[in-house]
């Protein structure tokens, strides 16, 4: 589904979160918004996990500059809880600062931030379907 709509990275956070469930009402029939993630990469991505109007969990994913929505079951993926499980058991017990869901490469990702115990940050982008690592930065 094409959007038509750009939302302005130049709005605030809770701006960009209103825009994005607007645009996920109208495009994806989001009723319940349970969270939203602000996803920055080479472009950036809004991400919403809620339920539609049948009550199904889903996941929406839209692009800032506009472009086609990206709309999963929940069912069909990774949720946060599930991700980061995933990453401190393949990465050890750093601690998670935070999980963003967007777009890299084509493939719907979740991107996980971690703190290792010695200060640095690590970023670990794992497919949302497969669960596998799509990249990783360390040291940050």
């Amino acid at each position: 589904m094409l959007s038509i709509f750009y939302i302005r990275s130049t709005h605030s956070r809770s701006q960009a979160k209103r825009e994005a469930v607007k645009i996920a009402e109208e495009h994806a029939q989001l009723d319940a918004v349970e969270n939203f993630y602000w996803f920055n990469r080479d472009e950036t991505y809004f991400g919403l996990t809620g339920t539609d109007t049948s009550g199904k969990e889903i996941v929406v994913i839209i692009p800032e500059k506009g472009g086609d929505i990206t709309t999963f079951g929940q069912d069909e993926g990774l949720s946060e809880g599930q991700v980061g499980q995933l990453v401190k058991e393949r990465y050890g017990k750093s601690s998670i600062q935070k999980a963003n869901l967007g777009i890299f490469d084509g493939k719907a990702v979740w991107e996980v931030v971690c703190k290792t115990a010695e200060g640095p940050l690590n970023y670990y982008l794992i497919d949302f379907e497969s669960g596998e690592e799509v990249n990783t930065v360390l040291d940050i």
